[in-house]
């Protein structure tokens, strides 16, 4: 009897262990899910700064804003000049485009008004 309960103490104590590291490796994991769904939204309020500042900067009235349309994470975003500063990103899927429009994009397009940058990205999204 004795040696019966020693053997179900030993089981007990291997189910708690596994029980244990099976709890440790979902917490690690949680944690880890946790940092990269706060680096990413840190990284969404640090361009969201960029586009505000960008807004904030004095225009001179007969001084039109020029933009940069160029491939960014598969479809088309439209940036400052410098390409320093995402504006918006069109629903376009790359991959649909044409060769040359593609081409195009990888270098990018430099458009020297908002009725440009409105007309292109009708183009583009029509």
């Amino acid at each position: 009897m004795w040696n019966w309960i020693s053997v179900n103490r030993i089981r007990l104590a291997g189910i708690v262990l596994t029980l244990a590291l099976l709890l440790s490796a979902i917490g690690m994991w949680l944690g880890i899910s946790a940092r990269k769904q706060s680096q990413a939204l840190q990284e969404e309020v640090q361009n969201m700064e960029r586009r505000y500042l960008a807004l904030q900067e004095p225009h001179a009235d007969t001084v039109e804003q020029s933009y940069l349309f160029l491939a960014y994470e598969g479809k088309i975003g439209i940036f400052n000049q410098t390409g320093d500063v995402l504006f918006a990103v069109l629903e376009v899927d790359l991959r649909t485009l044409p060769s040359a429009d593609r081409a195009m994009l990888a270098e990018g397009i430099v458009v020297h008004s908002e009725a440009e940058m409105r007309a292109l990205s009708e183009d583009y999204t029509s």
